[in-house]
Formats: structure tokens, C-alpha cells, sequence
């Protein structure tokens, strides 16, 4: 018997959701149910193109995401789960809270352009619940390493939790209309999530990753929460996208999210600095990825240089790019 690329991918799909903590069974088929404050009715927003909902579903047992669900009036023509950086919130790339550029609100853009968008709440780097007051011990450690230390004993990590809630958000909006074309589109820690997803999850047709591809050999100094024990082993970025591909994926050489090194009394949180990954080796790991993934490889689009050379993140970009590369039609 000789191995198939069909048996490769599935065993490699199946040691990186282990790895993560994504490899149990999410049950039945997610639903979203609509969140309603006491004194609102109908939706949370709503302009002339889309309606916006607060809404929860189902991930794993009694695990339920939170997010909005952003719904063009017409007919969808794609469905997308937009994951915000762990610092943002699902409002604020939405367009619904200050803090994002307009330019920069994806969720919003893909909504207006006839998507319908679902954008999940991620474990944010915040450090207000990492603690308890009520016996005087509080520390600064975020959220996202508040969980990964509890989970990580149990096999578990907080990206396989997020990818679940990805694939999940995917089930539910499959239950609403099940011919529609799928997508997941990340900055940041967001992008992180979206190339696992894409990675993972065969249903996704286009994965869009910003301010995060690249090499993987510095794990160690970034933040304990993005350690995966024996990723390096088994997969980096371009082995990740070898499992994408030949489904559309772009990459954007953007800037990353500004996470600096703790401060001299860290007071519980591990030392760990995210920082923009060079553009020499981006360029070097998407060439690594083509090469691995043979003919699939031209389904990888790098997004052009900002004039000026400086990175930055763009949501025009990512919209035009889905719409012309991947699985909208107009």
C-alpha cells in the first residue's frame, strides 16, 4: 500500500487539530440564536445594505461563542467568518465601535459588498478577569494566557477552542443556506485563527491571512499563549497553507498587532514580544509553500506593497481580492 495525497493531507488535518486541542467531535449542528436586550427589538444596527444581530451558538457540550452576524438585504453572496485581532472587538471591525479605521473595518466591507459575515468574540489579551479580588490576588496576565495555562494540561489550547468556534460559525451558517460558499478572513491573532481554519476545515474556498504568515522558528519569544506543543515538528506556515491549497489563499505582508515585552514586575504574565514578521521572510515561507504545494501554489496571492514601503493593513484590499480571486459572483 502507497500512502495517497489524499491519506497525507488527512493525516496531517488530523495531527495539527490534535496539536491544537481541535479534534473532538462539535455534536449537533450549530444554530445561531439572536441575542435581544430587554429594551431593543429586531437588530443591534442596520444602514441601508446590511442589518447587524448580536448572536451565540453552539460549539463544544455547553461551550457557546458570542459575535455579531452582519446580513446584507439581498440575497448573500458568499459567507464569511471575520476574526477580529485579540484586542479588537467584533463591534469595533464592524464599524459599530471607535477604535478601528474605516478603512480597516472588514467585517463591514464584505457585508456591504454582499456577504453575509459572522464575527466571533476572540479571548482577549486584557488582563481584568486574571485574578480575584475578593482574596487581594490580581495579576497582569491576559486572558488568552489565563486559559491556555488551564487548558493546556487537559490537551487543549485556546486556537483549537477558536477554531472550533470558526467551524462551528460555518455549520450554522451552512443551516441557514446550504449552497453557500464560505470564507475566513483574520488580522493578527485573528489571522492565526483563520489559517488554522483554512487549514482544517476543506469547506473554507478562500482564506484570507494579514499581519501574521511567515516563519515560525521564533515561537519561544513571542506570547506562551501561541506555543503548540510540537508544531514546529509537524507544520510551520507554509506547511499550513500546503493543506489550504489549491483553495484560494492571500496573504498580506501587513503590520502586525503592537504587543510589547512585559514590563519589568510582569506579575504573572511570561515574557513574550509579537512582532512584525520581516517581508524577506514572508517572501521566503510563501516560496517554501508553492513550492511544497506543486501546481496548488499559484492559488497563493501575496497583496501588493503599500506605496511607501511601510506595511499596513487594508480591508479595501481583502474585499477586491475575495471578490476577483476566490468565490463571489457578481
Amino acid at each position: 500500500y502507497r500512502p495517497t495525497w489524499t491519506d497525507f493531507v488527512r493525516t496531517m488535518r488530523g495531527t495539527v487539530a490534535r496539536q491544537i486541542g481541535a479534534h473532538e467531535a462539535r455534536g449537533s449542528i450549530a444554530h445561531l440564536e439572536v441575542v435581544v436586550a430587554p429594551e431593543s427589538e429586531g437588530p443591534v444596527a442596520e444602514s441601508a445594505g446590511i442589518r447587524v444581530y448580536g448572536v451565540r451558538w453552539r460549539v463544544l457540550g455547553q461551550t457557546l461563542a458570542e459575535g455579531l452576524l452582519l446580513e446584507p438585504r439581498q440575497t448573500p453572496r458568499a459567507g464569511i467568518v471575520a476574526l477580529p485581532d485579540a484586542d479588537q472587538t467584533p463591534e469595533q471591525i464592524a464599524g459599530l465601535a471607535p477604535g478601528v479605521p474605516t478603512g480597516r473595518q472588514y467585517a463591514r466591507r464584505l457585508a456591504e459588498s454582499g456577504c453575509v459575515v459572522l464575527v466571533p468574540t476572540l479571548l482577549s489579551r486584557g488582563d481584568a478577569l486574571s485574578g480575584n479580588p475578593t482574596i487581594g490576588r490580581i495579576t497582569h496576565q491576559p486572558h488568552r494566557e489565563w486559559i491556555y495555562r488551564q487548558a493546556f494540561a487537559l490537551g487543549y489550547h485556546p486556537l483549537g477552542l477558536e477554531v472550533q468556534t470558526v467551524s462551528a460559525g460555518l455549520d450554522a451558517l451552512l443551516a441557514r443556506q446550504p449552497r453557500l460558499k464560505l470564507g475566513v478572513i483574520g488580522w493578527g491573532e485573528g489571522a492565526a485563527v483563520a489559517l488554522l481554519s483554512g487549514a482544517l476545515d476543506p469547506r473554507v474556498s478562500a482564506t484570507v491571512v494579514s499581519g501574521y504568515f511567515g516563519p515560525r522558528e521564533q515561537l519561544s519569544s513571542e506570547p506562551i499563549y501561541r506555543n503548540v506543543f510540537g508544531r514546529l515538528k509537524t507544520a510551520g506556515d507554509a506547511e499550513l497553507a500546503q493543506l489550504i491549497l489549491p483553495r484560494t489563499l492571500i496573504v498580506e505582508p501587513a503590520m502586525a498587532p503592537v504587543v510589547p515585552s512585559p514590563a519589568t514586575d510582569p506579575n504573572g504574565q511570561t515574557p513574550g514580544v509579537i512582532r512584525t514578521p520581516n517581508r524577506i521572510d514572508v517572501d521566503r515561507e510563501v516560496v517554501r509553500a508553492r513550492y511544497l504545494s506543486g501546481d496548488g501554489g499559484n492559488a497563493l496571492k501575496v497583496t501588493s506593497p503599500v506605496a511607501g514601503g511601510t506595511p499596513d493593513f487594508r480591508s479595501e484590499e481583502h474585499t477586491s481580492e475575495l471578490q476577483s480571486h476566490s468565490f463571489i459572483s457578481y
